[in-house]
């Protein structure tokens, strides 16, 4: 039961009842008067028990920032290892008065209860590979205004931009910022005062703040007076009241500062009931008014949740409702898409090798614990790599003609983006020192490499059936290999497998519209890095239009010479700031 209410039935009663036994006898008054005394005693105990002391009404954690969730400590099977120079986006969750972080946003009245911060929300960054460096932290502060309350919007909203400031000084962040009714007024108040915040916000995200008030807030002022032995705050609640000049001067501050922050407003679609003594409907009205929720936002930027207040902030599992708030947020986080090399089309992947019958051109190789291929043998002082591949599954090409990789994607926003390409530049410890040993399409043989590898490289042998040297790494040696991006020429040409590139260009001059982003690995390159382990290697940045398209092409552009030797294990697309 809400305290507030409880407070207020019981007060309804203490005056009734008394009202009522006084057209009665002396005795019976008196009887009606001890029962007054009961109620009276009865209504203190239970403020005692449904209004607990701050400290019992909130997570069992330290107030400010508390992490919740950081993809670069999770499984490394989800996204590369995240350097430390690299940029990371951080959503902070702001919970609303009278709540703690673990009210605010779980569904408690089902089997499961659902946390969707933690339950929902990784999973579906994972599934969808939006970026690799998410963290999801809340805000916790003392909301609970009704009991040895002194807190002030201002004390609170300092406490935030303080715990903001702070983690800029740990790491480069950009942040998300959700806030549930009073918590966006928190966020508001922090950003107005901290405007030099402003190049690290994404987005805010407002699920039911009442940005010009709420006429609910009269039945904080009468639960204020109700509770009086309790201390509660009945100022906040005077803040909050419909048409407040302090949230008027915080609307102005606030656009004048943001008004070009990408923003989002979430408002109840439903009225909130509330029942006394079983069925009876007693109240039935919107605690925040699509007016108020809605206040300063562009049309296309206020959406409606077929909820009332109470749900805008929990969700019971993937359904509408939570949908429009994840894809809101995922919009917010700087644009990057993980794309496993599993999910590149391979020509001719499925083709085995004519010099070595039985032994394919193409691997799909897995992925250990440490970091690299199943059974390759590394020394533990290279294990756990600060570079690893997007998945658990990653493409080796043995030795092949006119290599080619191919994706193709359209759900990026317009903007600019650099793609990072993750490669093993395969190569034995033992290159053949005459050109007799090699392929005849490897002469002229180039300068013996250096010695710098850190493993050796295998792969699985075939060489009981059809002769193969053990490890045949050993004789690979990369020529040119482009690494391309751009707009696809045409869609079904595009992702075409079957097509003969020694009969048909299919190159990404070809296959891309002109203007495309090249990198070309030149053999030196190449020789530097062998068998060095995983490495990234930078695009140039490339432009995605309105339709979000983009394609992505590895090959050799159709050059009679050999490809071989190398792994791929997947790209890495983000947002050039």
């Amino acid at each position: 039961m809400d305290p507030i209410f409880a407070g207020i039935a019981v007060l309804v009663l203490a005056v009734a009842i008394p009202t009522l036994l006084a057209t009665l006898t002396l005795k019976t008054y008196l009887t009606g008067l001890s029962l007054v005394v009961f109620i009276s005693f009865s209504y203190l105990w239970l403020l005692e028990k449904l209004v607990p002391s701050p400290s019992a009404s909130r997570l069992q954690a330290e107030h400010g920032l508390v992490e919740l969730y950081s993809t670069a400590t999770s499984s490394p099977s989800h996204g590369h290892h995240r350097r430390d120079d690299d940029t990371c986006t951080t959503i902070v969750f702001v919970h609303g008065l009278g709540a703690n972080p673990a009210k605010t946003w779980t569904v408690e009245d089902q089997d499961t209860p659902c946390f969707w911060i933690t339950d929902l929300f990784p999973d579906d960054l994972k599934k969808d590979r939006v970026q690799s460096s998410v963290r999801l932290a809340v805000f916790n502060y003392n909301s609970f205004w009704v009991r040895n309350s002194n807190m002030r919007l201002r004390d609170t909203a300092r406490s935030l931009v303080q715990g903001l400031s702070f983690r800029q000084k740990s790491i480069n962040e950009r942040l998300i910022l959700v806030g549930h009714s009073y918590g966006g007024i928190v966020i508001k108040q922090a950003l107005v005062m901290k405007p030099d915040l402003k190049s690290r916000i994404r987005g805010v995200v407002f699920l039911g703040t009442p940005h010009q008030g709420t006429s609910f807030n009269r039945y904080g002022i009468l639960a204020s007076y109700i509770l009086a032995p309790l201390d509660p705050d009945v100022e906040i609640m005077r803040i909050l009241a419909p048409d407040s000049e302090v949230l008027e001067a915080l609307q102005s501050d606030f656009e004048r500062y943001y008004g070009d922050t990408r923003r989002k407003y979430f408002y109840e679609q439903k009225k909130m009931e509330r029942k006394f003594l079983g069925p009876v409907t007693w109240l039935r009205e919107y605690v925040v008014t699509k007016r108020s929720a809605t206040h300063g936002a562009c049309e296309i930027d206020k959406i409606e949740l077929e909820t009332d207040h109470r749900g805008l902030n929990k969700f019971p599992g993937r359904d509408s409702n939570y949908g429009f708030v994840y894809q809101a947020l995922i919009n917010m986080i700087p644009q990057a898409c993980m794309i496993p090399a599993d999910e590149f089309r391979c020509l001719h992947g499925d083709q085995s090798d004519a010099d070595y019958p039985g032994r394919l051109l193409w691997y799909h190789e897995r992925i250990g614990p440490n970091g690299y291929p199943v059974g390759v043998r590394v020394g533990p002082e290279h294990s756990n790599p600060t570079v690893g591949p997007i998945d658990k599954t990653i493409l080796t090409c043995r030795r092949t003609a006119n290599a080619l990789l191919r994706y193709r994607t359209d759900h990026l926003d317009p903007g600019s983006y650099r793609v990072t390409w993750i490669f093993w530049f395969v190569g034995g410890r033992n290159f053949p020192t005459s050109s007799e040993a090699m392929p005849r399409c490897f002469i002229p043989h180039p300068q013996q490499p250096p010695e710098n590898s850190v493993c050796e490289r295998f792969f699985p042998s075939t060489a009981a059936k059809d002769g193969a040297p053990d490890p045949d790494s050993s004789f690979f040696f990369p020529w040119e290999l482009h690494c391309s991006v751009g707009r696809p020429r045409e869609y079904g040409r595009f992702l075409d497998t079957s097509v003969d590139p020694n009969k048909h260009r299919l190159a990404a001059d070809v296959l891309l519209e002109p203007g495309f982003s090249d990198k070309v690995l030149e053999p030196g390159f190449w020789r530097t890095l062998k068998n060095t382990g995983w490495c990234e290697v930078d695009g140039q940045p490339f432009q995605v239009g309105q339709d979000g398209e983009i394609g992505l092409v590895i090959g050799n552009w159709f050059k009679p010479q050999w490809i071989g030797g190398f792994s791929f294990g997947g790209a890495r697309i983000e947002l050039v700031e």
